[in-house]
Protein backbone atom coordinates (compact mmCIF):
# COMPACT_ATOMS: atom_id res chain seq x y z
CA UNK A 1 0.00 0.00 0.00
CA UNK A 2 1.37 3.42 -0.86
CA UNK A 3 0.34 6.95 0.09
CA UNK A 4 0.78 9.47 -2.72
CA UNK A 5 0.91 13.28 -2.81
CA UNK A 6 -1.94 15.45 -1.52
CA UNK A 7 -4.50 16.85 -3.91
CA UNK A 8 -7.31 19.39 -3.50
CA UNK A 9 -9.33 16.94 -1.38
CA UNK A 10 -6.45 16.68 1.06
CA UNK A 11 -4.93 13.37 0.03
CA UNK A 12 -4.81 10.79 -2.73
CA UNK A 13 -4.22 7.18 -1.85
CA UNK A 14 -3.32 4.21 -3.98
CA UNK A 15 -3.29 0.64 -2.71
CA UNK A 16 -2.15 -2.59 -4.27
CA UNK A 17 -3.26 -5.90 -2.76
CA UNK A 18 -1.97 -9.41 -3.49
CA UNK A 19 -4.40 -11.21 -5.78
CA UNK A 20 -4.50 -14.29 -3.56
CA UNK A 21 -5.61 -12.21 -0.57
CA UNK A 22 -8.45 -10.66 -2.54
CA UNK A 23 -9.44 -14.12 -3.78
CA UNK A 24 -9.27 -15.42 -0.22
CA UNK A 25 -11.63 -12.72 1.01
CA UNK A 26 -14.11 -13.66 -1.70
CA UNK A 27 -13.78 -17.37 -0.87
CA UNK A 28 -14.47 -16.76 2.80
CA UNK A 29 -17.44 -14.51 1.96
CA UNK A 30 -18.98 -17.20 -0.22
CA UNK A 31 -18.62 -19.89 2.46
CA UNK A 32 -20.06 -17.55 5.10
CA UNK A 33 -23.08 -16.86 2.93
CA UNK A 34 -23.62 -20.59 2.36
CA UNK A 35 -23.72 -21.07 6.13
CA UNK A 36 -26.17 -18.20 6.42
CA UNK A 37 -28.26 -19.77 3.66
CA UNK A 38 -28.51 -23.03 5.57
CA UNK A 39 -29.38 -21.36 8.87
CA UNK A 40 -31.25 -18.20 8.08
CA UNK A 41 -33.41 -18.47 4.98
CA UNK A 42 -37.12 -19.08 5.12
CA UNK A 43 -38.98 -19.85 1.93
CA UNK A 44 -42.51 -19.05 0.83
CA UNK A 45 -43.93 -21.73 -1.41
CA UNK A 46 -47.30 -22.09 -3.15
CA UNK A 47 -48.55 -18.80 -1.75
CA UNK A 48 -52.02 -17.86 -2.95
CA UNK A 49 -53.88 -14.63 -2.41
CA UNK A 50 -57.22 -15.24 -0.61
CA UNK A 51 -60.45 -14.34 -2.34
CA UNK A 52 -61.75 -10.89 -1.33
CA UNK A 53 -64.22 -11.01 1.56
CA UNK A 54 -64.96 -7.30 1.91
CA UNK A 55 -65.86 -4.37 -0.32
CA UNK A 56 -62.84 -2.32 -1.35
CA UNK A 57 -63.24 1.46 -1.70
CA UNK A 58 -60.64 2.95 -4.02
CA UNK A 59 -59.64 6.63 -3.78
CA UNK A 60 -60.59 9.08 -6.50
CA UNK A 61 -57.91 9.15 -9.25
CA UNK A 62 -56.82 12.67 -8.21
CA UNK A 63 -56.56 11.58 -4.57
CA UNK A 64 -54.53 8.55 -5.63
CA UNK A 65 -52.18 10.80 -7.61
CA UNK A 66 -51.83 13.16 -4.62
CA UNK A 67 -51.01 10.24 -2.33
CA UNK A 68 -48.39 8.95 -4.79
CA UNK A 69 -46.84 12.43 -5.08
CA UNK A 70 -46.73 12.83 -1.30
CA UNK A 71 -45.13 9.40 -0.89
CA UNK A 72 -42.49 10.26 -3.50
CA UNK A 73 -41.76 13.58 -1.76
CA UNK A 74 -41.39 11.91 1.62
CA UNK A 75 -39.06 9.33 0.11
CA UNK A 76 -36.90 11.93 -1.64
CA UNK A 77 -36.69 14.31 1.32
CA UNK A 78 -36.77 12.10 4.41
CA UNK A 79 -35.71 8.55 3.63
CA UNK A 80 -34.43 6.16 0.99
CA UNK A 81 -34.36 2.39 0.66
CA UNK A 82 -30.94 1.52 -0.72
CA UNK A 83 -30.18 -1.95 -2.07
CA UNK A 84 -26.68 -3.25 -1.37
CA UNK A 85 -24.80 -4.74 -4.33
CA UNK A 86 -21.55 -6.60 -3.82
CA UNK A 87 -19.54 -7.85 -0.83
CA UNK A 88 -17.61 -4.72 0.26
CA UNK A 89 -19.58 -4.36 3.52
CA UNK A 90 -19.56 -8.00 4.62
CA UNK A 91 -20.08 -9.31 7.24
CA UNK A 92 -22.37 -6.41 8.32
CA UNK A 93 -24.23 -5.98 5.03
CA UNK A 94 -24.47 -8.51 2.23
CA UNK A 95 -25.55 -8.48 -1.39
CA UNK A 96 -29.34 -8.20 -1.54
CA UNK A 97 -29.81 -6.33 1.75
CA UNK A 98 -32.05 -3.27 1.48
CA UNK A 99 -31.23 -0.65 4.10
CA UNK A 100 -33.36 2.24 5.37
CA UNK A 101 -31.38 5.47 4.98
CA UNK A 102 -32.30 8.46 7.16
CA UNK A 103 -31.99 11.43 4.79
CA UNK A 104 -32.67 13.97 7.53
CA UNK A 105 -28.98 13.43 8.34
CA UNK A 106 -27.76 14.38 4.85
CA UNK A 107 -24.97 16.91 4.85
CA UNK A 108 -24.48 16.56 8.62
CA UNK A 109 -21.36 15.25 10.34
CA UNK A 110 -22.09 11.57 11.17
CA UNK A 111 -20.97 9.72 14.30
CA UNK A 112 -17.86 7.60 14.18
CA UNK A 113 -18.92 4.05 13.30
CA UNK A 114 -22.06 5.14 11.43
CA UNK A 115 -22.78 3.59 8.02
CA UNK A 116 -23.36 6.36 5.49
CA UNK A 117 -24.66 6.61 1.93
CA UNK A 118 -22.84 9.05 -0.35
CA UNK A 119 -22.20 9.79 -4.01
CA UNK A 120 -18.85 8.77 -5.47
CA UNK A 121 -16.86 10.79 -7.98
CA UNK A 122 -18.51 8.98 -10.88
CA UNK A 123 -22.02 9.64 -9.56
CA UNK A 124 -22.48 6.10 -8.22
CA UNK A 125 -23.98 5.64 -4.77
CA UNK A 126 -21.68 4.05 -2.20
CA UNK A 127 -22.28 2.84 1.35
CA UNK A 128 -19.38 2.65 3.85
CA UNK A 129 -18.55 3.03 7.54
CA UNK A 130 -17.16 6.25 9.05
CA UNK A 131 -13.81 5.60 10.76
CA UNK A 132 -12.24 9.04 11.26
CA UNK A 133 -13.68 12.56 11.56
CA UNK A 134 -12.55 15.99 10.28
CA UNK A 135 -9.10 17.08 11.43
CA UNK A 136 -8.16 13.71 12.95
CA UNK A 137 -4.83 11.97 12.34
CA UNK A 138 -5.39 8.38 11.23
CA UNK A 139 -2.95 5.47 11.51
CA UNK A 140 -4.32 2.31 9.92
CA UNK A 141 -2.70 -1.09 9.52
CA UNK A 142 -4.09 -4.51 8.71
CA UNK A 143 -5.39 -5.17 12.22
CA UNK A 144 -4.82 -1.95 14.18
CA UNK A 145 -6.28 1.56 14.23
CA UNK A 146 -5.09 4.71 15.98
CA UNK A 147 -6.91 8.05 15.98
CA UNK A 148 -4.87 11.06 17.11
CA UNK A 149 -2.41 8.65 18.68
CA UNK A 150 -5.09 6.77 20.66
CA UNK A 151 -5.31 3.04 19.94
CA UNK A 152 -8.78 1.66 19.21
CA UNK A 153 -8.54 -2.07 19.96
CA UNK A 154 -9.64 -4.96 17.78
CA UNK A 155 -9.94 -8.63 18.68
CA UNK A 156 -10.68 -11.97 17.01
CA UNK A 157 -14.36 -12.44 16.12
CA UNK A 158 -16.67 -15.44 16.13
CA UNK A 159 -15.81 -16.99 12.75
CA UNK A 160 -12.11 -16.10 12.86
CA UNK A 161 -10.86 -19.66 12.23
CA UNK A 162 -12.85 -20.09 9.00
CA UNK A 163 -11.72 -16.68 7.75
CA UNK A 164 -8.04 -17.37 8.47
CA UNK A 165 -8.19 -20.56 6.42
CA UNK A 166 -8.83 -18.31 3.39
CA UNK A 167 -5.88 -16.01 4.08
CA UNK A 168 -7.93 -13.23 5.72
CA UNK A 169 -8.92 -12.49 9.31
CA UNK A 170 -12.30 -11.69 10.86
CA UNK A 171 -11.91 -9.13 13.63
CA UNK A 172 -14.17 -7.12 15.92
CA UNK A 173 -13.40 -3.40 16.12
CA UNK A 174 -14.30 -1.12 19.04
CA UNK A 175 -15.00 2.53 18.19
CA UNK A 176 -16.05 3.89 21.56
CA UNK A 177 -19.73 2.95 21.92
CA UNK A 178 -19.70 1.19 18.55
CA UNK A 179 -18.54 -2.37 17.93
CA UNK A 180 -18.59 -4.12 14.56
CA UNK A 181 -16.85 -6.95 12.72
CA UNK A 182 -14.62 -6.52 9.68
CA UNK A 183 -12.53 -8.68 7.34
CA UNK A 184 -8.81 -7.83 7.36
CA UNK A 185 -5.89 -8.63 5.08
CA UNK A 186 -3.08 -9.56 7.52
CA UNK A 187 -0.44 -8.60 4.93
CA UNK A 188 -1.78 -5.12 4.16
CA UNK A 189 0.63 -2.22 4.58
CA UNK A 190 0.23 0.68 6.97
CA UNK A 191 -1.41 3.99 6.08
CA UNK A 192 -1.21 7.36 7.80
CA UNK A 193 -3.24 10.43 6.91
CA UNK A 194 -4.90 13.50 8.35
CA UNK A 195 -8.59 13.93 7.48
CA UNK A 196 -9.25 17.38 5.95
CA UNK A 197 -11.79 19.72 7.50
CA UNK A 198 -15.32 19.04 6.27
CA UNK A 199 -14.49 15.43 5.38
CA UNK A 200 -14.66 11.95 6.90
CA UNK A 201 -12.56 8.84 6.29
CA UNK A 202 -14.67 5.79 5.39
CA UNK A 203 -13.88 2.09 5.03
CA UNK A 204 -15.80 -0.96 3.86
CA UNK A 205 -16.07 -3.73 6.45
CA UNK A 206 -14.64 -6.20 3.89
CA UNK A 207 -11.34 -4.34 3.56
CA UNK A 208 -9.48 -6.58 1.07
CA UNK A 209 -12.12 -5.93 -1.62
CA UNK A 210 -13.62 -2.56 -0.66
CA UNK A 211 -13.23 0.64 -2.67
CA UNK A 212 -13.21 3.35 0.02
CA UNK A 213 -11.20 6.30 1.35
CA UNK A 214 -7.97 4.37 0.84
CA UNK A 215 -8.48 4.76 -2.92
CA UNK A 216 -11.05 7.53 -3.44
CA UNK A 217 -9.83 9.78 -0.62
CA UNK A 218 -11.84 11.30 2.24
CA UNK A 219 -15.53 11.96 1.62
CA UNK A 220 -16.92 15.47 1.92
CA UNK A 221 -19.61 15.70 4.60
CA UNK A 222 -21.68 17.75 2.15
CA UNK A 223 -21.86 14.69 -0.15
CA UNK A 224 -23.34 12.39 2.49
CA UNK A 225 -26.93 11.57 1.49
CA UNK A 226 -27.93 9.99 4.80
CA UNK A 227 -27.21 7.49 7.56
CA UNK A 228 -28.26 3.83 7.32
CA UNK A 229 -30.48 2.98 10.31
CA UNK A 230 -31.55 -0.63 9.79
CA UNK A 231 -31.91 -3.45 7.27
CA UNK A 232 -35.45 -3.07 5.94
CA UNK A 233 -35.43 -6.49 4.28
CA UNK A 234 -33.03 -8.90 2.62
CA UNK A 235 -33.64 -10.83 -0.57
CA UNK A 236 -30.40 -12.29 -1.96
CA UNK A 237 -31.01 -14.06 -5.27
CA UNK A 238 -34.71 -13.23 -4.90
CA UNK A 239 -35.16 -15.29 -1.70
CA UNK A 240 -36.33 -13.42 1.39
CA UNK A 241 -34.33 -13.80 4.59
CA UNK A 242 -36.85 -12.68 7.19
CA UNK A 243 -34.34 -13.07 10.04
CA UNK A 244 -32.40 -10.02 8.82
CA UNK A 245 -35.39 -7.70 8.53
CA UNK A 246 -35.34 -4.69 10.91
CA UNK A 247 -31.74 -5.45 12.00
CA UNK A 248 -30.45 -2.14 13.44
CA UNK A 249 -27.40 -0.45 11.96
CA UNK A 250 -26.88 2.43 14.38
CA UNK A 251 -23.28 3.14 15.39
CA UNK A 252 -23.82 1.53 18.80
CA UNK A 253 -25.91 -1.44 17.60
CA UNK A 254 -24.27 -3.61 14.90
CA UNK A 255 -26.30 -6.52 13.44
CA UNK A 256 -26.62 -9.35 15.95
CA UNK A 257 -25.92 -12.02 13.30
CA UNK A 258 -22.86 -10.32 11.77
CA UNK A 259 -20.12 -12.81 11.02
CA UNK A 260 -22.16 -15.92 11.91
Amino acid sequence: MTLEDSDERGMLLRIEGPADVVDGAGSWCESALRRQDSLGFRYIRDCREPSPKALEISPHPQEAADIAALTATLRDEFFENFEVHGDSMLPTLRDGDVVFVDKLERGKLPARGAIVLFEGDGGEKMIKRVIALPGEALELSAEALRIDGRALPSSAAGDAEAASSCGVRLLAQDLGASRFEFIADPRAGALTARVPDGHVFVLGDNRPVSKDSRTIGPVAVARIAGVARFIAWSAPAGRFDWARSTTPLSAASPPTDAGK
